[in-house]
Order: C-alpha cells, then structure tokens, then sequence
C-alpha cells in the first residue's frame, strides 16, 4: 500500500471535496438613474432577461444582486431606464471576477459612458413600473462624468463613470439636455466568454 504525502493528501482532498474547482465568475455592480432603472441579464440580445437590479432616484446607486455566471456562456447586460420629465440619464459600474468571461473591450469592468453600451428609445412609459425590452442599436449621448451636474457625485461608483442616454431623435425630441417626457431608453452591453 503507497501512502501520500502529507502535501499530496491535502491535494486529494481538495479536489475530491471540489474545493480545488475554480470559482464561477461573477456580475457585481451599481447604478443609479434619473428617475428610475431596470438592469437585467440575458443570454438573447432580444430578451430582457432576469432582474438583478432595481433602483428610482439619482442620489444613491443600487447594488447589482452578484449574480453567478456561466464560464463559456456569453450574456446581454441590459439595462431599461425610465426617465418622468427633466434631465433624464443613467450611472453604473459592472464587474466580472472570475475567469474566463469579459466585457467586449476585453476588461472585467465597465462603466456608463463610452464605448461599450449600445441604446435607444423604449417607448412611452406613464409611470416608474418596468417597461418592455426594446434591442438598442444606436448611439448614446454622454452627459458629464460622475459628478456632473445636475446629479453631482455619486458616491460608490467610480468618478469616471458617465451620466448617459440615446443620443436618438426620440429619446432627445428637442436636443439635448431635454429629454424625453415619461419615455424608456435602453441600454445593452455584451459579456463574452
């Protein structure tokens, strides 16, 4: 009979207990909204996806629930922001720990702003409820760093961050910085495997 090294046993051990398995990555983050936001994740660019996040007011961010992902598994971040009249615009941080997984400029962080995210026009939206998914394919407008007014810093999301929304003719029906009146805008961001 071989008998193990002290070292060896404590190898064998993990690794039948799955204490050796690398841990599944994972989507962290925060973000906040004027005046309310909806962030999901999906594995269709088509549907909204499952909640992770929900938040009304620009003074204080939301957590993103950690959410586990699968390694090889690619996903949609998206979000739904609803904005009830005045400035409109949208704040956030996102961060993958783990491996195998990123953003699609290659990094495990991503913030609001450019590039990264693309958005457009929901639709009308009454009230702050959830609204439908609506696939974004154009640009955003970036509205100032983290800090900027109106909304002036948000503590517990980077500095760097930008206030964002779509830079479409509906979504700023008299130019920006006057957004639309009780609309959604959506916002979508890749994660690769």
């Amino acid at each position: 009979m071989k008998h193990l090294t002290p070292a060896a046993a404590l190898i064998a051990l993990l690794t039948l207990s799955g204490c050796g398995r690398r841990a599944a990555p994972m989507l962290t983050g925060a973000v906040t909204a004027d005046d309310a936001v909806y962030v999901y994740l999906s594995v269709d660019p088509s549907a909204r996806g499952t909640l992770i996040a929900h938040g009304a007011g620009a003074s204080t961010p939301v957590a993103v629930t950690p959410t586990r992902l699968t390694p090889g598994q690619g996903y949609f971040l998206h979000m739904v922001a609803i904005n009830g009249t005045g400035r409109a615009g949208v704040l956030g941080e996102f961060r993958l720990n783990g491996p195998r997984l990123h953003f699609a400029d290659g990094s495990q962080r991503l913030l609001t702003g450019l590039p990264g995210w693309s958005a457009g026009y929901g639709g009308a939206a009454p009230d702050l409820a959830p609204q439908p998914w609506t696939s974004p394919a154009g640009g955003l407008f970036p509205e100032g760093a983290n800090g900027a007014p109106p909304w002036g810093l948000t503590k517990g999301i980077a500095p760097a961050a930008q206030w964002i929304w779509p830079a479409d003719a509906r979504s700023f029906p008299a130019g920006p910085p006057n957004a639309c009146t009780r609309c959604s805008a959506d916002f979508s961001a890749v994660i690769l495997p």
